[in-house]
C-alpha cells in the first residue's frame, strides 16, 4: 500500500493555531502521516550572520507546542514523521519518541555525522532525502546510520518551488532502486496548480514508490511560506483517492498467483481431448489426442501435454471426451 505524507513544513509561519488547522487538514484529506519540521535553536542551526536567522526564529515553537502538536495529530489517527532540523530538535522529540512514527533526515543534514550518529541509536525507520545526492553519499549515510535496509527509506524529490517538470526525472526511481534495497518515496513540490500532479504520481507509484508525500496548506494557492506546491485539504483528499484508484489498477507484481477473473478468463482455453474413440489399452500420442473447446475440464492443463503422451488407457474413451487422470495410467506413474 502506498503512504501519503502531508508535509505542513514552515507554512505555519509560528501560528500555532494555523499548525492546528494544518493537523485537522491532514486527518480531513486522508493523509496517512502528518510531516512536522522540528526545529529548536535557531543558533544550532544558523550562523550569527546568516540572513534568515531572524526570520526562521520567528517562526519556531516551543517544546509545549511540540508536544500539543503530536497529541493532536494522534487524536486525529495520524502517523507522525518529524524531521528534526538540529541535535536540540532530535533530542526532544527522542523523548517523545513514542507518539513518533517515522524520523527523517533532511537533505542540508544529510551527511551530518553527529545528527545520524544519534540517530543509529533509535529504534524508528528513518527517511533519507536524496534529492540532490550522490550515490556515495546515499551509501555513506546508511553506513553511519546503522539500520538494516528495512528501516530505511529513500525520498525522492527536491525542493525547487515549484518544480519544473523537466527536471523532475522521475527515471532515477528505477535506478535508485537497482542500486539499493529501501523502500522508495517521491516528495513531489509541482505547483499548487499544475496539470499534471495525477501523471506524476501515476508515474511515480508504477516505478515503485511506495510513499508520496506532498506540501498541505488551509487555503490553496495563498501567499505564504511554502504555498507554491501546496494543496488544501479538499485537493489533497482528490490526490488521495486518485492515488488510490491507481493502486487498485496497478495491483500486485505477484505472476505465479491469478484472481477469480483471470481464472475465468483462463478457464475458456481449449482442454485436452481424444480426437478418436481410444480402446483399453491405446497409448495417448498425438494421433488419438487434440485441442477443443469444451464444456467440461480436463484434469490437465494444456501446457502438460507431451508429458500425456504414452501414457495408456485403462478405460474406453470416445471421441471429443476430456482427458481425466481416473482414465489413464501416465507413462511415468
Amino acid at each position: 500500500m502506498v503512504e501519503i505524507i502531508a508535509e505542513t513544513a514552515f507554512s505555519h509561519e509560528g501560528d500555532f493555531n494555523y499548525l492546528k488547522e494544518q493537523i485537522k487538514s491532514s486527518h480531513s484529506a486522508k493523509a496517512d502521516y502528518i510531516k512536522f519540521q522540528v526545529f529548536l535553536n535557531s543558533e544550532e542551526y544558523f550562523t550569527d550572520s546568516h540572513p534568515s536567522l531572524n526570520t526562521i526564529s520567528s517562526f519556531m515553537f516551543s517544546e509545549k507546542q511540540w508536544l500539543k502538536a503530536f497529541l493532536l495529530a494522534k487524536e486525529f489517527g495520524l502517523k507522525i514523521l518529524v524531521l528534526p532540523l538540529n541535535i536540540s530538535s532530535l533530542v526532544f522529540c527522542e523523548k517523545h519518541s513514542a507518539l513518533i512514527d517515522i524520523y527523517e533526515v533532511h537533505s542540508v543534514c544529510f551527511n551530518e555525522y553527529m545528527l545520524l550518529n544519534y540517530l543509529s541509536k533509535i529504534n524508528k525507520k528513518i527517511v533519507l532525502g536524496i534529492g540532490g545526492r550522490l550515490p556515495q553519499e546515499i551509501y555513506n549515510a546508511k553506513k553511519l546510520l546503522n539500520k538494516s535496509d528495512d528501516d530505511i527509506i529513500l525520498m525522492y524529490g527536491f525542493q525547487s518551488f515549484p518544480t519544473d517538470k523537466n527536471t523532475i526525472n522521475l527515471l532515477r526511481i528505477n535506478e535508485i532502486n537497482k542500486k539499493f534495497n529501501n523502500k522508495i518515496g517521491y516528495a513531489d513540490h509541482s505547483s499548487f496548480d499544475c496539470n499534471y500532479l495525477d501523471t506524476l504520481n501515476t508515474a511515480a507509484v508504477s516505478l515503485g514508490a511506495c510513499y508520496i508525500e506532498k506540501h498541505i496548506v488551509v487555503e490553496i494557492g495563498k501567499k505564504r511560506t511554502d504555498y507554491e506546491t501546496a494543496l488544501n485539504s479538499n485537493f489533497f483528499k482528490n490526490m488521495v483517492l486518485r492515488l488510490r484508484e491507481i493502486e487498485l489498477i496497478l495491483g500486485n507484481d505477484d505472476i505465479y498467483k491469478l484472481n477469480e477473473k483471470e481464472i475465468l478468463y483462463r478457464n475458456r482455453e481449449k482442454q485436452i481431448v481424444s480426437s478418436k474413440d481410444i480402446k483399453i489399452g491405446d497409448k495417448l500420442s498425438l494421433d488419438n489426442l487434440t485441442f477443443k473447446i469444451s464444456q467440461e475440464k480436463s484434469d490437465f492443463e494444456q501446457i502438460q501435454f507431451e508429458d500425456l503422451i504414452g501414457s495408456v488407457a485403462k478405460f474406453f474413451i470416445a471421441k471429443d471426451n476430456v482427458i481425466k487422470s481416473k482414465y489413464i495410467n501416465k507413462i511415468n506413474d
